[in-house]
Parts: structure tokens; sequence; C-alpha cells
């Protein structure tokens, strides 16, 4: 190789790495503005991505009732146990150069057991399901630039498992985190579900009520306490856009959040039902999972 060629071949090569290193770099502090978002409860996340960003985000968990708020209410003992655990698997792409809009899919897997040792007529019950219920799409947007902690999440479940008896949703959660301190955060999350009527099903609402308070030990270290309000309604057969409530429930809950990175992240926590009408008194435990590629 003549020396102009090699030396040409180094500098170009040099050049190269630089670039490189600068769009790592950049790419590295576009995540900068994600460090205090969390991505709390219920596979919810405050994160709103930048253009060709991926984030995966896994959350599990585990809910078990052997009692049930009657219609009174108060508390009863449902003589067996229910045992349901369900993943959420969620896959968003920053598709914004500003970073206020992002889209994804979600797919849910269920695997549930009732086992009650007798019931009014004096049988026993034994059931069992497992399956992928539902796949959604799903869109994550900021509407206001100059208000980066409002976010708006929208999404379609459908039904894969029994899609004839199992019926399409539509989800809306307004997320608006509130820094209240240096370390402490509060996240209001207001939501709503549609349960589109199908058949001899009618229409359903949902609507949950999520308050979480978050607290830094640490940049990387935060524990999280929750509270949850949700009231289930249903649709009146004889009005169109009249709804009757048939249950509620109210669930308080602490866990850990816990980030080492600003590409991975791990958050776990517990709650408990202490309140509610015509539903199983639920206990849970959760885990989610998050990396951003």
């Amino acid at each position: 190789m003549l020396p102009s060629t090699r030396h040409f071949f180094i500098l170009s090569l040099l050049s190269l790495l630089a670039c490189s290193a600068q769009a790592q770099q950049t790419r590295s502090q576009k995540l900068d503005s994600l460090y205090n978002d969390p991505f709390f409860y219920s596979t919810v996340s405050a994160i709103i991505l930048p253009k060709g960003f991926v984030e995966v985000n896994n959350f599990g968990g585990l809910a078990t009732a052997n009692q049930r708020f009657s219609l009174q209410p108060k508390r009863e003992d449902i003589n067996g146990r229910f045992d349901q655990f369900t993943n959420i698997l969620q896959v968003s792409y920053g598709t914004s150069a500003a970073s206020r809009f992002n889209i994804g899919f979600d797919i849910q897997y269920s695997s549930l057991h009732l086992n009650l040792d007798s019931t009014a007529d004096g049988y026993s019950v034994d059931l069992r399901e497992k399956a992928f219920k539902y796949a959604g799409v799903r869109f994550r947007w900021k509407p206001f630039s100059r208000n980066r902690r409002l976010l708006v999440q929208g999404s379609v479940y459908q039904p894969i498992d029994k899609p004839d008896q199992n019926q399409t949703s539509l989800r809306l959660q307004v997320i608006q985190v509130w820094e209240l301190s240096r370390r402490l955060f509060l996240y209001t999350q207001p939501g709503i579900t549609y349960n589109i009527p199908k058949g001899l099903i009618g229409g359903s609402m949902s609507i949950p009520l999520t308050a979480l308070v978050q607290f830094q030990l640490k940049p990387r270290l935060g524990i999280l306490g929750i509270l949850t309000h949700s009231i289930l309604m249903s649709k009146n057969a004889e009005h169109l856009f009249q709804f009757s409530q048939t249950s509620w429930g109210t669930q308080i809950g602490a866990g850990l959040q816990f980030q080492p990175s600003l590409r991975i992240g791990f958050t776990g926590f517990v709650t408990q039902y202490f309140a509610g009408k015509n539903m199983y008194a639920y206990r849970t435990a959760n885990v989610g999972v998050r990396v951003i590629i």
C-alpha cells in the first residue's frame, strides 16, 4: 500500500470511529430526560421514547383471593381460592423527532385457577384456564410541548382467545407527573376502559383511578406508595348511554423501583384490596422489567 493511500485509509478509519462515537454519545444524551420518569404500574409507562428508540416492557402480576366483598358490601369467605396470573408484554417505538409520540403493540397472557370446596348447590368447582387472551395496538402522546409531565396513552385490545365470548376494549389513560421536591414525586393516572357489546354480551365500562408516590432514596433507587380505586359499570339495555355501577374496589400497596442505568429498570410491588363491592378481595404481587434499545 502506498504511503499516501495508507494515510488516507487511516484518516478515513479514524473519522468513521469518531463519527460513530459522536452518534452514540448523542443517542445516549437523548435518554437523559428519561431518567426520572418511571415505568410504574400495570404496563403504563410515563416515558416518551426519542425517535428511533425501542422500549420492551414486561409486566407480570399474580392476584389471589379467598374472600370477596358482597353487595352490602362486606367481606365473606368463598370457601375456596381464586388465583390469576397475568403477563403483559409491550413493545414501543419512538416515531417523533420531538419525542412526543410513540406507537406500540401489546400481548396479554392469563392463567387462572378457581377452586371452590362446595357451591350453594353442593358441588365443588375446579376451573383452570391458560391462554394468550388479548393483542393490542397502543399510542403514547405528550400533547403539549411545554408540559413534558403530561402524557396520554390509548389502546385497542382485541381478544385472541374465545373471540366470540370476549369483548374488544378501548382504553385511555392520562398521566400527570408532579414534582413535589427534588426527591419526591406524585403520579396521578385516571383512566377509562370501554368493552364493546358483542352478541348477547352487553357493554361495560371501568374507571380506574391511581395515585402513586415515589421517593428517591438514591438516584437509582426509589420506594413507591400506591392507592387505586376502580369502578365497574354495566350498560343499561334500554338506554344507549346509561350505565349503572355493578362493583368497585379500593387497594393500597407499596414497592421498590431500581434503575441501574438509563436503559434498564426493575419495579416490584404488592397490593391489598381493603374495601370493595361485588368483587374478590385480592392480594397481588407484581414485577416489571423495562429495557430501552
